[in-house]
């Protein structure tokens, strides 16, 4: 029934979670504001893009912020990159044997450019050629809009209700469910497992797991 896979990026295959937060956390101090704790970010922000968690943040605080916090976020993002990124436990062998029976592709938020350097990072690389690895930068909106995986899809001749996207944040899943795509939650990146799988059902993941072999073995099994 099922012939594609599309895989978000971090969170699912790497894990930067900790660059960002230390990012954002400290342009906000840099000006005066405060941070957020790393439980209160990841609720609220996994899988946004910086100007969406500024807006956001503003928005929440009744105050918008100025746009020197996010000039300064991305003075400190590069280094943060390079001292916290890692491969997410089982990924690199779930790919591998997923890749034996469905086409991937990777469909992200992230840039074409910042997706290879996550997963030659995490030690992932020569899992996905460049044509296959798709962007919000590619599109009109980045998620929780579809617009990336429904553009991952059509350059796939790819069809939805064959398709299947395994994301690890709300805005990803609802996502791939307004793109009508079966998606699967992974949530073994979260700091409360059980929480996060419970909120990615909530909001439209047919299921989900807190580890890869977990997700293949459900794979495997879908008729």
């Amino acid at each position: 029934m099922y012939d594609t896979i599309l895989f978000d990026c971090d969170g699912t295959l790497s894990r930067s979670d900790e660059a960002y937060f230390h990012g954002f956390c400290d342009a906000l101090k840099h000006y005066g504001f405060a941070a957020p704790t790393q439980q209160e970010y990841q609720e609220k922000y996994s899988g946004k893009v910086i100007r969406d968690i500024i807006r956001l943040y503003g928005e929440e605080a009744g105050n918008p912020l100025p746009p020197e916090v996010e000039a300064h976020y991305w003075t400190l993002e590069p280094p943060y990159l390079d001292r916290y990124t890692a491969s997410v436990a089982g990924a690199r062998q779930a790919v591998e044997t997923l890749q034996k029976s469905f086409r991937t592709c990777v469909a992200s938020n992230a840039s074409v450019a910042l997706v290879q350097y996550l997963l030659k990072s995490a030690s992932l690389e020569g899992l996905f050629p460049t044509e296959l690895i798709f962007s919000s930068e590619q599109v009109e909106k980045p998620k929780p809009s579809p617009d990336v995986f429904l553009h991952a899809m059509r350059t796939m001749n790819a069809v939805p209700e064959r398709s299947l996207i395994i994301e690890d944040s709300g805005s990803g899943v609802n996502a791939g469910v307004a793109a009508g795509v079966r998606v699967i939650g992974f949530a073994g990146t979260s700091y409360d497992v059980a929480a996060k799988k419970q909120q990615l059902e909530a909001v439209g993941a047919s299921r989900a797991f807190g580890t890869w072999p977990e997700i293949v073995s459900y794979i495997e099994k879908l008729d």
